[in-house]
């Protein structure tokens, strides 16, 4: 039943969702363009709207709710079984909405997937070569967390959500530092120790509270061989992954595991100045991080990352060699707004470059694989400090990381807005 307190809870997510946009198309012709889109589909948009703009060379989007289809409404009648196939077969999109039409706002997680679950099921007995990829959100009403869940399904909001995900390791290390900041001083490192462990209990909750994507149930491999078999298919990518995970945990682990040693030897800082610092500097991850992503989502992934990468460069001398504490601080934030805005584009561009069959797997093994090359570069950082500064030992290796990044990133793939398990492609 619906309250004065969830009508207002609703419109202040609908508020919301509008700033966690859905993927922007950038038109690159110099032509005007126009989009036609019939939300319900009464029949006269199919009997009188698309021979209109048939005549014209048009075609249009028809978002259809399958509970409306063949009803008759204070609206008029609506769309039949074959005027949905006919559109289709004329070279008109068939879109999606909630099946019976019910308001994203209104539905949970589990009651949104089977909304879309049965529309699909609907429009497909109807004719199977029918495809939806896109959505539109019944009454214009949508919500933050339905918009997350759907980016999986349909051709929407993949980069900005995947900079929020990237930066929840940004905010793990905001969340260390201040608790290296409260702790550390008062109970030791045991306390910080166990505390460090509570997070790990999270898993109970993902195990049995949190459902498999549909992509998943429709993809997964029944055995590790079918999977290992589909890994080895694609081996040429799996050896990227790896390379181009390397690069960026030389990235990530070059500007990040020594800070705070460098904060301590370099410039002399307590423990209690080391943690702020670091925590600024993980506000600028956080920052760098969602906003890159956006800007993927615009301008493309490598280009993103690439972007990133180069302005890193740009942030060393403030970085590591800044005149004053104020620079300092404010290096250390531009340091990880471009490190960490790099970052914010991989959890959609290798879920991207992963074909259906292996995307469960190949993106974490990938990533994993680059983590254990890349943790290797503090060790080199710190056997260069001993025969030079630690503002110069940083400096170089990360300069010389950023650049390798960035050439491998501009031999990425661009895959912004792929379909996913539109076929298996093991």
């Amino acid at each position: 039943m619906r309250t004065p307190l969830t009508g207002f809870k609703a419109r202040v997510s609908n508020r919301l969702a509008r700033h966690f946009r859905s993927t922007p198309l950038r038109l690159s012709g110099k032509s005007p363009m126009v989009s036609f889109t019939f939300d319900d589909v009464p029949r006269s948009a199919a009997t009188v709207g698309a021979p209109l703009l048939e005549e014209y060379g048009g075609r249009a989007t028809f978002y259809v709710a399958g509970s409306l289809v063949g009803q008759r409404s204070e609206h008029g009648d609506g769309i039949e079984p074959d005027e949905i196939v006919a559109l289709h077969r004329r070279g008109h999109e068939i879109a999606c909405h909630t099946f019976s039409h019910r308001r994203a706002i209104e539905l949970d997680a589990t009651s949104m997937a089977a909304e879309i679950a049965q529309n699909r099921r609907c429009l497909e007995k109807f004719d199977a070569s029918i495809r939806l990829e896109n959505f539109a959100y019944p009454y214009g009403l949508a919500s933050i967390a339905r918009k997350a869940q759907l980016s999986s399904t349909f051709r929407s909001s993949r980069g900005i959500l995947s900079g929020v995900l990237q930066e929840g390791y940004a905010v793990g290390y905001l969340l260390a530092s201040c608790a290296y900041f409260f702790v550390l001083p008062h109970f030791g490192w045991r306390a910080m120790f166990f505390l460090g462990g509570l997070p790990a209990l999270l898993a109970v909750f993902v195990q049995f509270r949190v459902k498999e994507s549909e992509v998943w149930v429709k993809t997964h491999h029944e055995t590790w061989g079918h999977l290992f078999r589909g890994i080895l298919s694609h081996w040429k990518l799996f050896l990227f992954l790896v390379l181009l995970m390397s690069s960026f945990n030389f990235v990530s682990h070059g500007t990040q595991d020594l800070y705070p040693t460098f904060l301590e030897r370099q410039w002399h800082f307590e423990a209690k100045q080391r943690a702020v610092i670091t925590a600024i500097s993980m506000l600028g991850a956080i920052i760098g991080g969602t906003l890159f992503g956006l800007f993927s989502d615009r301008f493309g992934r490598r280009r993103a990352m690439v972007t990133a990468l180069l302005a890193a460069v740009l942030m060393i001398p403030i970085w590591a060699f800044s005149p004053s504490t104020g620079l300092l601080v404010a290096g250390g934030f531009l340091m990880q707004f471009m490190v960490q805005g790099a970052w914010g584009v991989i959890p959609a561009h290798l879920s991207e470059l992963s074909p259906d069959s292996v995307r469960g797997f190949l993106p974490g093994f990938g990533y994993q694989c680059g983590a254990a090359v890349g943790g290797v570069l503090p060790r080199l950082q710190a056997d260069f400090a001993t025969h030079a500064s630690y503002a110069v030992a940083m400096a170089a290796t990360s300069c010389t990381v950023f650049l390798l990044c960035a050439i491998v990133a501009s031999f990425s793939r661009e895959r912004r807005g792929a379909k996913f398990g539109a076929a298996n492609s093991g």
